[in-house]
């Protein structure tokens, strides 16, 4: 099906059936086997309308492939917009209230599928899509920190001129411009078990050391608005009364701005852990710690805009949504941190949402439909801009 009128809401009609499809399909980050029937649907979908669809395994056997769509164009140029299937949830209910599309994992992120297979889709698109190659790259596990795909997000990385985040704008219409790092630990204390109550045995509890630790590394750092440091989870092996601990799980969560941060907070911890503060009153035995990175993502930096590009983008909100642009820092780590580009690196291009991660997340239905037109003219707009920059292939030898 080709849309053939953009201007009268026809747009809507291939949307929304498209996002009612996705919402159906139940896609927990640890569903796989539902993640790859979305994924069919989303290639099925595409085929006729993309020139290349590209699957790349994951280097983690049991997660499902990162899928990219790809147009190609008449130059060397290229340009990628970053988007992902997965949910925190399971969710597959959602209903339409007046403008708001309203169900866990509609904004984030199958929302912006939506927009990106119903953009494929039109006349004007396959006019427009000749200034760059256009690569549309879906996560199947971004929730998760997209573990197994990042070598190849800094390989798609290569030679960017542009990179757009779909992940969806904040309520009042927002464009993020830089986000939060992350770096989480998982941290365990081995200790001795014992009986509680015989003071003469072996014993040497983990919790305690695992106490300490938090202890000491919170009062090292003082609240700051350029990074923060949480702990997501504490766990003993035991679960009540007359048992010391012998082992003691924890999880670590750092945000951080500037990779200077992460790297001050991680060498704390490190000193931190060659400490012992506890020793086994029998044995001597002090504590045993084994530390690992679970997640280890950076900043998206604020990368100044060109003024042309800058100002493409503030007329096109202006056009469509009637708001000044407005550039944001955001608290959470995306997919498109991994990226770089050129020219401009943007995230939030995908549909106005809120409440994410909730039963009651939403998504601003008319914004699905000004986004679509935005990305048409956004990819129009800054093709003509950059024309004196094209080395066209039909050219080359």
């Amino acid at each position: 099906m080709i849309v053939r009128d953009l201007e009268h809401g026809i747009e809507l009609d291939l949307a929304l059936p498209i996002l009612g499809k996705l919402m159906s399909i139940p896609t927990g980050s640890k569903n796989h086997q539902n993640i790859l029937v979305a994924l069919d649907f989303i290639t099925a979908v595409a085929k006729n309308h993309v020139d290349e669809i590209l699957e790349i395994p994951s280097s983690l056997d049991d997660n499902p492939p990162l899928t990219i769509l790809r147009v190609h164009g008449e130059t060397k140029r290229r340009m990628a917009f970053i988007m992902h299937i997965d949910a925190v949830s399971n969710n597959t209910n959602f209903k339409i209230e007046d403008d708001f599309y309203i169900g866990q994992g509609s904004a984030d992120n199958k929302a912006s599928i939506a927009l990106i297979l119903t953009l494929i889709q039109t006349e004007r698109f396959k006019a427009i899509s000749k200034f760059y190659t256009l690569d549309f790259i879906i996560s199947p596990n971004e929730e998760l920190g997209s573990l197994g795909h990042h070598d190849s997000f800094k390989y798609l990385s290569n030679d960017l001129d542009y990179v757009f985040g779909l992940e969806p704008s904040p309520c009042e219409g927002h464009l993020i411009s830089s986000r939060n790092g992350n770096r989480w630990y998982n941290i365990t204390f081995q200790g001795i078990a014992s009986h509680a109550g015989r003071f003469d045995d072996p014993s040497l509890n983990s919790c305690h050391e695992a106490s300490v630790f938090i202890s000491e590394l919170m009062a090292s750092f003082s609240y700051s608005h350029e990074y923060r440091i949480n702990v997501g989870h504490l766990a003993t092996n035991t679960s009540g009364f007359n048992t010391v601990p012998e082992q003691t799980t924890l999880k670590l969560d750092t945000r951080f701005k500037k990779i200077e941060h992460a790297d001050k907070i991680d060498l704390k911890i490190n000193e931190l852990l060659l400490k012992n503060s506890f020793r086994c009153h029998k044995t001597e035995r002090m504590t045993f710690k084994a530390i690992s990175i679970a997640d280890d993502c950076p900043p998206m930096e604020e990368k100044k805009m060109q003024g042309q590009d800058l100002g493409i983008i503030e007329n096109l909100i202006q056009k469509y949504e009637h708001t000044p642009l407005q550039l944001i820092h955001s608290g959470g780590a995306a997919d498109i941190n991994y990226f770089d580009a050129r020219f401009s690196k943007l995230d939030g291009l995908g549909p106005i949402g809120g409440k994410m991660h909730t039963k009651d997340e939403f998504m601003s239905i008319s914004s699905l439909k000004t986004r679509i037109f935005l990305l048409n003219d956004l990819i129009e707009q800054l093709g003509n801009v950059r024309r004196d920059y094209y080395v066209f292939k039909r050219n080359t030898t």
